[in-house]
């Protein structure tokens, strides 16, 4: 497998930017999944408030965070998106699944700007 799709498939450490403790947003339902998966590498949760998020210690923002990250789990609002991917682009994250809506599906032009920006 080309290593490129390698860290993507197979991550040795997850950030979910979105991270949260409500149990109805998608970044807490990406950390249960993590978690129920029993992922083997460290998951860091990203939030701007929060310090914990199911017992795992979160940062602010990714640009906090000291380590490395191969994969970015991004589940944010359309308008937060490009500027997680930018941190992700500075902190040399190898991979990214952005779950949100609000791009080209909306049909409207701010929209479509947005998914021509990614």
């Amino acid at each position: 497998m080309d290593e490129s799709f390698h860290r993507l498939f197979y991550p040795r450490s997850v950030a979910v930017i979105g991270a949260s403790g409500n149990p109805l947003k998608m970044g807490h339902q990406c950390m249960l999944s993590l978690k129920g998966a029993n992922f083997p590498g460290p998951i860091y949760p990203i939030h701007p408030q929060e310090r914990e998020i199911l017992g795992i210690p979160a940062y602010p923002t990714l640009d906090h965070f000291p380590g490395e990250v191969d994969l970015a789990m991004v589940a944010v609002p359309a308008q937060e998106a490009i500027p997680a991917l930018e941190a992700c682009n500075r902190k040399g994250v190898r991979g990214a699944v952005v779950i949100t809506a609000g791009f080209r599906e909306i049909e409207d032009s701010g929209g479509e700007k947005r998914q021509q920006d990614i």
